[in-house]
């Protein structure tokens, strides 16, 4: 499965989030590939960020709780404070 979209960023607390068009629950075991393309705000100051993929629970309640959080089963992607699976870095010119 494939999907290209275009959001528009959101900014809170030194973090931009994007919104983009995918629904996880519906992935079957195996790999999936979106594409995203992400306009970064002209005032970024230059620097290296953390890319993650936020899948937070649906119940307004417990949104913003990360214990309830989709994790990925991948090593090494999980950030336990924000609930993020970390997918890489990013640097910034």
């Amino acid at each position: 499965m494939s999907t290209n979209y275009e959001p528009s960023p959101q900014a809170q607390d030194g973090i931009l989030r994007y919104t983009v068009d995918v629904d996880p629950r519906r992935w079957q075991p195996g790999e999936h590939t979106f594409s995203a393309t992400l306009s970064l705000p002209a005032d970024l100051p230059p620097g290296d960020y953390r890319l993650a993929l936020w899948l937070p629970d649906p119940a307004e309640t417990l949104r913003d709780d990360p214990r309830y959080a989709i994790r990925f089963a991948n090593e090494n992607t999980w950030d336990a404070a924000h609930g993020w699976n970390v997918l890489g870095g990013v640097h910034v010119t």
